[in-house]
């Protein structure tokens, strides 16, 4: 019940505004009627002092109308004319054509005497009129590149977050534990590829040697029990494949250890990656078209 009567408040609001709207207009044009009667009659003072007392803002009822306006204008204008006020004539029509330039009597409505004064007015301000001409085209022009520029920066706001609405962040977190094993995981881990690779690369032939070396001693050692061996030579030999493994594994060792110092002393606690995701259905731009000075616009438009 409350929601029905405060709906009823509210159209009955919106009737009286409405109304009251068009009783101010058709009291403009009732008395506009009364001072245009005047003129029709030949009652040129009643005339123009009617018209003037509808344009005087300060009036209890004055004109606002901008049709009403140009129109009482032009009818007080007359009005002076034909009672010998050419100052005041002159002064009205200059103000007329300063709001419109274009602005000009009817011809079947006003004598030739009317239509004169307005040429003779006209060209006596049309320096005046042009340069006011030019400079509402300049502002005009502003105004557009004003809109221009606007709708791209709009445009550059909305392809930036429609490029961020389609990227999705992962954040890979990595370990320290990791970053302890030889043979450049720890590098790899900080995204450190060339160094990595250099000690994957590094460690594993020191430690292919090391493996290799001890079985090539195992294998000479297990021949010191073969007739016809040289002890001599096969001592020297195994001697010489010791030291290689010595140095081969303590190199091994050296590298893995300076690796693994490096890895956790240049630690990288995570790393994000940017990978692309489509754009959610209500986000993806739709076409729009508009209305723009001299044609038309289609445009997309995106809502973030």
């Amino acid at each position: 019940m409350r929601s029905s009567f405060q709906l009823r408040i509210a159209l009955l609001v919106v009737a009286v505004v409405l109304l009251g709207g068009r009783v101010s207009l058709a009291d403009e044009l009732s008395e506009f009627e009364k001072g245009r009667n005047s003129y029709s009659v030949g009652r040129y003072e009643e005339a123009a002092e009617r018209f003037a007392q509808m344009l005087d803002s300060n009036s209890d009822d004055p004109l606002t109308s901008p049709q009403l306006i140009e129109q009482a204008r032009i009818y007080r204008a007359a009005s002076l004319l034909a009672i010998g006020r050419l100052a005041e004539a002159d002064h009205e029509i200059e103000t007329i054509l300063r709001t419109n330039p274009s602005a000009y009597p009817d011809p079947v409505v006003f004598p030739g005497i009317v239509l004169d004064r307005f040429t003779d007015v006209r060209g006596r301000i049309r320096q005046e009129l042009e340069s006011k001409a030019q400079e509402k085209a300049r502002q005009e022009q502003l105004r557009l590149q004003r809109e221009h520029e606007r709708r791209e920066r709009e445009r550059e706001r909305v392809a930036a977050l429609e490029k961020i609405a389609q990227q999705e962040t992962h954040t890979e977190h990595h370990s320290r534990w990791l970053a302890a094993l030889p043979f450049g995981v720890g590098q790899f881990q900080n995204d450190q590829t060339a160094l990595a690779w250099t000690l994957l690369v590094t460690e594993t032939a020191l430690a292919t040697t090391t493996v290799v070396t001890s079985a090539v001693v195992q294998n000479l050692q297990s021949k010191g029990t073969e007739p016809n061996v040289d002890p001599i030579a096969l001592n020297e030999r195994v001697s010489t494949t010791k030291t290689i493994n010595h140095v081969a594994f303590a190199a091994w060792v050296l590298t893995a250890a300076g690796g693994i110092a490096h890895a956790q002393w240049t630690f990288v606690p995570e790393r994000k990656h940017v990978r692309k995701r489509e754009l959610p259905p209500e986000l993806r731009p739709a076409p729009t078209i508009g209305v723009v000075p001299g044609g038309a616009l289609l445009e997309w438009r995106a809502q973030f």
